[in-house]
């Protein structure tokens, strides 16, 4: 019954070609819930327990950072300690898994509100703009495309930012937004929150010819809130979302390794570029090897979404016209990119 707002299901039933819909009984865990630490109800015991009498297999605590302070978001010290904590609830064996995480502020230039040193020692990182939404189309489509390509962003939290029925969605082109997860390996929430239910059904069906998965999470503010899950496979359904569309329909085994996929592997590079007006940044660039995080950089450059990093001791110095024959700083090779 979910299909019939006149987007291709009579032609797909006629070709006996409709879509198995995903189910609430395919959730093998929620990636995105709140507890004490700053503005939820119930402790990460509790929300624990809870999902595990929900029949979930993991769940991700992902609390707000220091930027949202009326939530009390956690900054880099804090965080620190609750994964402490999650460290001995899960050598407890409470028969739930719980993973590390946060929902880390979008600043309006784009840097996430935590430094990559924190966020890189966490299972996944999902990035949420809480702030800035009369923006401009662009400049707010830029924002969360240079957030994205923070190397330890995984998945982008109710991507519109709409309240139902009190704040309207931001305007962003959710087009490039959903392109640019399927270039950058990342995910995108369809928050199930009544207030949210964001993404909307139209865009989920974007993703999903897209090839970008969608986690449907509760964004549980308390032990009760898991039932918010129903709403999103709602919603997941009008957009016409499989079992095989929804993230966190994977067990922790098949999990893991995807939200590795999105958070590269490898040494941060930190590049010292000189652009071609002589202007010089700073930037980091995670994975690879050097020429390939150049390269990144080259790109990332050209599409406007390179964010200078703060605080890093640079690299390997070039041009955007051409290398500079000049050693790098630290490092036994040039990287020449042209």
């Amino acid at each position: 019954p979910e299909l019939r707002e006149n987007r291709g299901e009579i032609e797909a039933a006629a070709k006996g070609e409709l879509p198995r819909l995903v189910e609430e009984r395919d959730l093998k865990g929620d990636l995105h819930i709140h507890t004490k630490y700053t503005d939820g109800r119930n402790t990460i015991r509790e929300m624990a327990e809870a999902a595990r009498k929900r029949g979930l297999d993991y769940v991700a605590v992902t609390e707000h950072s220091k930027r949202l302070g009326m939530a009390k978001g956690l900054d880099a010290k804090r965080l620190a300690q609750q994964m402490e904590e999650i460290d001995r609830l899960n050598e407890e064996g409470l028969r739930v898994v719980i993973l590390k995480g946060i929902e880390v502020d979008i600043l309006e230039d784009g840097r996430l509100d935590l430094p990559d040193k924190a966020l890189s020692k966490l299972d996944l990182v999902i990035g949420a703009v809480h702030s800035g939404f009369k923006l401009s189309r662009e400049k707010q489509t830029e924002r969360i495309l240079r957030a994205m390509d923070r190397p330890h962003f995984t998945m982008l939290a109710h991507p519109s930012g709409r309240l139902i029925p009190t704040r309207e969605p931001y305007d962003v082109d959710m087009g490039r937004v959903i392109r640019a997860a399927k270039d950058r390996g990342c995910f995108l929430e369809l928050n199930a929150h009544p207030e949210r239910l964001d993404l909307v059904a139209t865009h989920c069906q974007m993703a999903k010819g897209e090839g970008v998965l969608v986690s449907v999470n509760s964004d549980a503010h308390s032990a009760q809130d898991y039932a918010n899950l129903r709403f999103g496979v709602g919603q997941a359904r009008r957009g016409w979302l499989e079992k095989a569309d929804v993230l966190n329909t994977r067990t922790l085994r098949q999990l893991r390794p995807l939200l590795a996929r999105a958070r590269p592997e490898g040494p941060t590079h930190h590049l010292h570029v000189v652009l071609a007006s002589g202007e010089a940044i700073d930037v980091a660039i995670d994975g690879g090897d050097l020429a390939t995080a150049a390269a990144k950089a080259i790109f990332a450059l050209n599409q406007g979404r390179l964010a200078p990093a703060q605080g890093v001791s640079p690299a390997v110095c070039w041009t955007r016209a051409g290398p500079r024959r000049r050693a790098p700083w630290g490092l036994s090779g040039v990287a020449t990119v042209i």
